[in-house]
């Protein structure tokens, strides 16, 4: 499989991973569920972004009460959706990043002045 990729420095700033496999004992809904393993470093350092929907693709969705996380199969493999019960004392965070794809000929129409 081949992906196309762009880079920044940090790509979710300092949020850190969140290990699934341990929090996800607050939760009855999500027991059994196998989350990937988190790394030996735990940075984000990939953001599969909506050109490659397909890998956001849901196979199986597990919900629990409104407010718990929920977690998602697709084709990479487990994923959870929702807060820890640290993030919900903690300040709202969002990272946010966007692309700009022109033409040469786009450009002779923008004034720079």
């Amino acid at each position: 499989m081949k992906f196309a990729a762009f880079t920044t420095d940090k790509v979710t700033c300092d949020r850190a991973v969140v290990n699934w496999n341990i929090n996800a004992k607050h939760w009855p809904h999500l027991d059994g569920i196998k989350f990937p393993e988190v790394g030996s470093r735990p940075v984000v350092d990939l953001l599969i972004g909506i050109d490659y929907a397909y890998l956001h693709h849901s196979l199986k969705d597990v919900y629990g009460c409104p407010g718990d996380p929920d977690a998602r199969l697709m084709p990479l493999g487990w994923a959870c959706i929702g807060s820890t019960r640290s993030s919900l004392h903690s300040p709202p965070m969002s990272e946010f990043a966007r692309t700009y794809f022109t033409g040469s000929s786009d450009l002779e129409h923008v004034n720079l002045n």
